[in-house]
């Protein structure tokens, strides 16, 4: 689905452009259309200018269309996580013995001691921003083979090995995306969540 909306997102882009080129068309159309000198020619090129503001509000249509198809596929593809709940388990009493008993004995009593709830920390996530039309690359290792792309707005989380700074001045950042794989992002187009 992420792919579908990245080629929709630059779908709407190259149909804003061409919307542009008729509407820059239509307005030469319109000049040579008050210039003409006969009847047949005039007709002509205010046919052309008809024609092409259909096609320019075709296409910024198509581009509005295109840019919705973008964003709903970016909101799908990334849902935000649900939390699992974790359960603690309870302390129960030995069932008591039944039986004769020569001289009554005070029953035991049992004290249990609560332990206190160990809490896990919240692991820190970072929010994909500023990755382009096509999306953050998410690799093996720093500067590694291609896993996939994260488009903007994708939350991932952040492990806790130290970045890596390669040659080239990018740093790196250990991540897992929210299918669950593990991989190397640019730090730099990471948001780091509170």
């Amino acid at each position: 689905m992420e792919v579908i909306a990245g080629v929709a997102g630059i779908g709407a882009v190259v149909a804003l452009f061409g919307a542009a080129i008729f509407f820059w068309q239509t307005q030469e159309a319109g000049r040579l259309a008050r210039r003409a000198l006969f009847d047949t020619e005039r007709r002509v090129y205010l046919d052309r200018l008809r024609r092409g503001r259909l096609s320019a509000v075709g296409l910024v249509a198509l581009a509005v269309i295109l840019f919705g198809i973008d964003f709903a596929g970016s909101t799908i593809a990334n849902p935000p996580p649900t939390p699992t709940p974790t359960l603690t388990p309870t302390p129960t009493l030995p069932p008591p013995t039944i039986g004769p008993s020569p001289t009554p004995t005070p029953p035991a009593t049992a004290t249990f001691t609560a332990e206190p709830p160990t809490s896990t920390p919240t692991p820190r996530t970072g929010t994909v921003t500023n990755a382009g039309s096509i999306g953050l690359r998410l690799r093996d290792a720093p500067n590694g083979n291609l896993i996939d792309y994260l488009v903007d707005g994708t939350v991932v989380t952040l492990l806790p090995d130290p970045t890596v700074r390669t040659d080239d001045g990018i740093e790196w950042q250990k991540v897992i995306d929210p299918q669950g794989r593990e991989g190397w992002v640019a730090l730099q187009y990471l948001v780091i969540n509170p």
